[in-house]
């Protein structure tokens, strides 16, 4: 909302959706509530440019049909596009409008964007510093992608609260399993969350996305 001066975050815990779909989809419909129960009267969603593949397809298609009753703008013609056009065919809780490309598109390159993206999280964790936070109080939140499991250094942790909102980021930094706490570099807001979500990617505490292979 603008001006709201409220913001809630919901941490999926990657910066793609691909792997992360039910978090997304979770995170999604909260938000949106967060919006109508703020008094809202309308609702944009702007979703992410995950568009080719089946996956990417079932995701849309469960956005829109949660959502429903929505008012759904399509930009573009091409393949992806018309097979989710064909998801919604004779789903009246839908109303679809199309819109043409424009002719001069600014696009970003993989480069760009995950420059981007590290500038976005050096900014989170501006201030940040590395202390053990106790475990044995909060919920813990480990998701299905083989960066869980491994717990590689700079593993990127979402603090939540008992909404599951985000309170702040943190990055994995060490496990002390006897003592059931996590050494983390992070800000204080974290001691005191209700729970913690691993996520599927690694970072520098400069932000900068770190090759899970070499972890």
């Amino acid at each position: 909302m603008v001006d709201a001066g409220v913001i809630h975050s919901y941490f999926v815990g990657d910066v793609s959706p691909a792997g992360r779909p039910a978090a997304v989809l979770s995170g999604l419909l909260r938000a949106v509530r967060d919006s109508e129960n703020s008094g809202a009267k309308y609702t944009v969603v702007d979703t992410t440019g995950f568009v080719a593949g089946h996956e990417a397809v079932a995701l849309k298609a469960a956005k829109v049909e949660m959502l429903a009753p929505v008012n759904v703008v399509v930009i573009g013609d091409d393949r992806p596009i018309q097979r989710l056009l064909k998801c919604w065919q004779n789903f009246p809780a839908a109303h679809i409008t199309r819109l043409s490309t424009v002719d001069v598109i600014r696009t970003k390159s993989a480069a760009a964007r995950r420059e981007h993206r590290s500038r976005l999280f050096a900014q989170a964790l501006a201030g940040a510093q590395t202390r053990w936070v106790t475990v044995a109080d909060k919920a813990l939140v480990r998701g299905n992608s083989s960066a869980a499991n491994q717990l590689p250094d700079g593993l990127l942790l979402g603090f939540v609260d008992t909404a599951r909102r985000l309170i702040c980021l943190g990055l994995l930094q060490a496990l002390d399993v006897r003592n059931r706490r996590l050494l983390v570099h992070t800000h204080p807001a974290a001691e005191s969350a209700a729970g913690i979500i691993f996520g599927a990617m690694a970072l520098t505490t400069a932000g900068e996305q770190l090759d899970l292979e070499t972890c």
